[in-house]
């Protein structure tokens, strides 16, 4: 089973605008915070990276019990044995999730400094989150595999 090299690429291409996102958040805005965010949706990208490049399916559990001990909860899981294809919904959602959180750092930027400097200041992390809903649209195209097994 093999994946998409194209969806790969453009899933690593977000990455790396995601890391330039967090460049900058760092030394022009001094915003720890959004750096590390978008460090971690970069992250999340090169993992997406990883399944669209190989194709690999995810496994589906169901919950077969579940218990409280020291003040918590323990889930028992097992695997069903059914397998799908996860990766161009991951992408769609880290997409749109990228673009929604950019858009919720920028708000206030909005307030204080203008439209031009808020949009500057989230225009990596915007074209990211496009480029991994692209990213997703490839793998579709793509992929020639099952989507469930």
């Amino acid at each position: 089973m093999t994946g998409s090299f194209k969806s790969a690429i453009m899933f690593i291409i977000s990455g790396i605008l995601l890391l330039v996102e967090a460049g900058v958040s760092m030394i022009a805005y001094d915003d720890a915070i959004g750096a590390f965010i978008a460090g971690c949706i970069a992250f999340m990208m090169f993992i997406t990276a990883g399944m669209a490049k190989s194709g690999g399916m995810s496994a589906i559990y169901r919950t077969v019990g579940e218990y409280e001990i020291g003040g918590g909860t323990v889930v028992i899981q097992e695997d069903t044995g059914q397998r799908v294809q996860c990766t161009p919904c991951a992408g769609i959602i880290l997409g749109i999730a990228t673009i929604v959180v950019s858009y919720l750092f920028a708000e206030p930027l909005m307030e204080s400094a203008g439209f031009e400097e808020a949009l500057l200041a989230v225009i990596f992390s915007m074209v990211a989150g496009v480029a991994a809903i692209v990213a997703s649209v490839f793998f579709v195209v793509d992929y020639k595999g099952e989507y469930t097994a």
